[in-house]
């Protein structure tokens, strides 16, 4: 338990604000006040919607830097890119947010067994439809899972196509990879593959997780590191936080076991 227990100074010596490899060339913040939010993903999204989950600590985060943005929250348990395709008109389009804030894969594979083909579609059908219909853009990589750090084919996609259609990517994946590793250099003993930022499951968010996650995401979104040093000393220790169970988490999963 040891290895869990650890102050809040880890994620401040992550040295996380380097690690977003394409961003907007202006340090400006690309949101403004009056703008909406949809957030669109999985159960990880659909739990983080609460004040210290990575959606919520997103738009306090905002708010703390002068911009008094609205959340949608648009994730559901156990939902696939495919899923997300299939409501995407209903829960994104027909809202007419200013922004989608996109994450989703967890569920793809291996859980439902999605071809790594029909992902790289289903992102590419809801990016097109969101700039077609004048809403922005920012797409997040896939989390960590557990500890395992391997990089992996779909986020090395969304790296690329975030790039060639000019949408802003938010690598929270690489974030939470120099948060473990870390982790893992200031307790050499802990098992390979302890998991640092998410609670047993190994996929949903502990309060670490949601705040590397949230972190990423407003500086992708321009937040300048002063202002993120200013956010983050509102941040409660995580340590101190109640997280999730694994039984109030079974309560969003899908029948057929998705997260």
């Amino acid at each position: 338990m040891k290895y869990f227990l650890l102050h809040f100074r880890y994620l401040i010596a992550g040295g996380l604000l380097t690690l977003i490899p394409y961003h907007p060339a202006s340090a400006e913040v690309q949101i403004h006040s009056g703008d909406t939010i949809a957030f669109l993903g999985d159960s990880i999204t659909k739990q983080g919607s609460i004040p210290t989950g990575w959606c919520g600590l997103v738009v306090s985060g905002l708010e703390k830097a002068g911009v008094d943005a609205s959340p949608i929250n648009a994730g559901k348990g156990g939902h696939t890119s495919r899923d997300m395709v299939n409501r995407y008109e209903a829960d994104v389009i027909a809202r007419k947010p200013t922004w989608m804030i996109l994450m989703c894969g967890t569920n793809d594979n291996p859980n439902h067994g999605l071809s790594l083909e029909e992902s790289e579609k289903n992102v590419n059908v809801m990016v097109e439809k969101a700039r077609s219909s004048g809403i922005k853009v920012l797409v997040a990589t896939r989390p960590m899972r557990g500890g395992d750090t391997t990089e992996n084919a779909y986020n090395a996609f969304l790296r690329n196509s975030a790039q060639k259609q000019g949408v802003l990517l938010a690598d929270v994946f690489a974030a939470m990879k120099n948060a473990q590793e870390n982790f893992r250099k200031e307790h050499p003993d802990a098992p390979p593959d302890a998991p640092f930022l998410t609670i047993a499951d190994g996929t949903h968010m502990n309060p670490r997780g949601n705040q590397v996650i949230a972190e990423c995401i407003l500086s992708t979104l321009g937040l300048s590191p002063e202002q993120i040093a200013s956010v983050k000393a509102d941040w409660p220790d995580p340590n101190q936080i109640k997280g999730l169970s694994q039984e109030e988490t079974s309560k969003d999963a899908a029948p057929a076991g998705g997260m």
